[in-house]
């Protein structure tokens, strides 16, 4: 079991570090590591002066993304700036700044490993001899070679900087040596991912972090499966998973099946749908169809952004059978901001009240204004754990300048998880990746499944007149991992 300790607050020391001014092939090894490390600590305390970029999700060419409202938008962004700010204003709410540890066992599962935040190590004599340089030979053929793909240049080199940023940080922050990164420039270009990848190959690389996108991640899965490199892309697209090549993006089949089996007790409850018509819809309904049999489904609706959500109200009424307001029965609304409140006071309006059928939602309610609709109380909606997400903005806002995304804390975690690997026996290391009690990560607890999907849990919150409330943690653990 690798156990490593949590990093005390006190010495999260700002690092004045650039990485998405490193060239593409430079690398960051235990000896650049140490260079890094001290000239950081040598530095004045404080973010960097260019404050590091502004944190952004992906573009709209990104894989599966829910539609924003353009009236909602710029209240979103400001909300979520505001949050950011007064989480890196207050101190982590344990003293150690959070951790990172294994997922409990289920029953008769081996031990859980795990992967905490290491304590940064004390600033090292620059005139030492690092620890494996007695032999730089015996010392590359031991280490583990993490490849890095992300957009480093284009439209979004912004984001593949700030994803750098946090796969450095979780590199200084586990304790674990003998780890290189490789950074990689995809671009946005399946060529460019490709032709990256290919060059990492021929280094002799490990295990590989990102890519970002779909489309460059469908580019690279094929040749790392061929090779057997393992992938822990970044991308939320589960249709270019593969075997060993694993998809860290947050899909919404999890939400939605953790907010229904949350929710449908009764053999005769029934649960209608509203989703958007869009890549981020289909999955939704996708996601409802596996889960809800036929004879529980009441309605599903479609909508498009120029929709009337009267019209959108009025057709799913329509298409429920029978009474649309029966007692003990939900509706999934997949919206977000306007046309979430919209929804949810005309259903109201139309006898479908939330004090008899459940209104339910997934995790684009906890970025909406939920308190200027009363429909929305009592409603409940699935996400992410967001604690140790909280402690990681903390500590990355203090180095970096600026509130990081939640794609940053996927940088993280899939850093964490190859770090931890540096001390498994290479004919181990798939079998740790894959252990069935799982990781728990900035984004809660998670674990790599057979088929390159990714399970995680998921709390359930409960909207209240003042925002909203934890209701029901993630499961402390996982059912067994499928066979296959």
């Amino acid at each position: 079991m690798i156990s490593l300790q949590p990093a005390a607050a006190s010495r999260a020391t700002p690092l004045d570090t650039v990485p998405g001014r490193l060239s593409p092939g430079q690398r960051i090894g235990p000896t650049a590591a140490c260079i890094l490390l001290c000239a950081c600590l040598a530095s004045a305390c404080g973010p960097a002066s260019d404050g590091g970029p502004a944190p952004v999700e992906p573009g709209p060419g990104s894989d599966i993304q829910e539609a924003v409202d353009a009236d909602d938008e710029a209240r979103n962004d400001s909300e979520a700036a505001a949050a950011a700010a007064d989480a890196g204003e207050r101190e982590p709410s344990s003293p150690d700044g959070g951790e990172l540890a294994g997922e409990p066992a289920a029953v008769d599962d081996p031990p859980a490993d795990s992967t905490q935040f290491a304590a940064l190590p004390p600033a090292p004599d620059p005139e030492a001899r690092p620890p494996n340089s007695a032999d730089p030979s015996t010392a590359r053929d031991t280490r583990l070679r993490v490849g890095v793909l992300l957009p480093l240049s284009g439209a979004y080199a912004a984001t593949g900087r700030e994803l750098f940023q946090a796969a450095e940080m979780a590199l200084f922050e586990v304790d674990a040596t003998g780890v290189e990164l490789l950074p990689r420039n995809t671009a946005s270009d399946a060529d460019t991912a490709r032709a990256a990848f290919l060059e990492l190959a021929a280094e002799g690389v490990n295990l590989v972090v990102g890519p970002l996108f779909a489309w460059t991640t469908e580019a690279v899965v094929p040749e790392a499966v061929r090779r057997g490199i393992p992938i822990l892309a970044l991308s939320n697209d589960i249709s270019v998973a593969d075997h060993n090549a694993w998809i860290l993006g947050v899909h919404p089949r999890g939400e939605v099946r953790r907010i229904l089996r949350h929710v449908l007790e009764k053999p005769d409850q029934r649960v209608g749908l509203i989703a958007p018509e869009t890549g981020y819809g289909n999955a939704v309904v996708e996601a409802y169809q596996l889960e809800v049999a036929p004879r529980k489904r009441s309605g599903l609706t479609r909508y498009s952004k120029d929709s009337e959500p009267s019209a959108v109200v009025q057709q799913f009424v329509d298409s429920v059978p029978g009474a649309v307001n029966r007692a003990g029965d939900a509706i999934l609304i997949a919206a977000r901001g306007h046309a979430l409140r919209a929804m949810a006071a005309e259903l109201a309006y139309r006898d479908v009240s939330p004090d008899r059928v459940r209104y339910l939602g997934l995790s684009s309610w906890r970025t909406s204004n939920l308190q200027g609709e009363p429909a929305l109380v009592g409603g409940r909606f699935a996400d992410l754990p967001e604690d140790s997400f909280r402690q990681f903005a903390v500590r990355f806002r203090r180095i970096h300048g600026t509130p990081p995304s939640r794609t940053a804390a996927l940088a993280y975690d899939a850093t964490a998880v190859a770090a931890n690997l540096a001390a498994v026996d290479p004919n181990r290391r798939l079998a740790r990746l894959q252990a069935p009690q799982g990781f728990r990560g900035l984004l809660g607890a998670f674990r790599l499944l057979p088929d390159g999907t990714v399970e995680r849990g998921f709390d359930v919150y409960e909207v209240k007149r003042d925002g909203y409330s934890l209701l029901e943690p993630a499961p402390a653990r996982f059912a067994r991992a499928p066979e296959g």
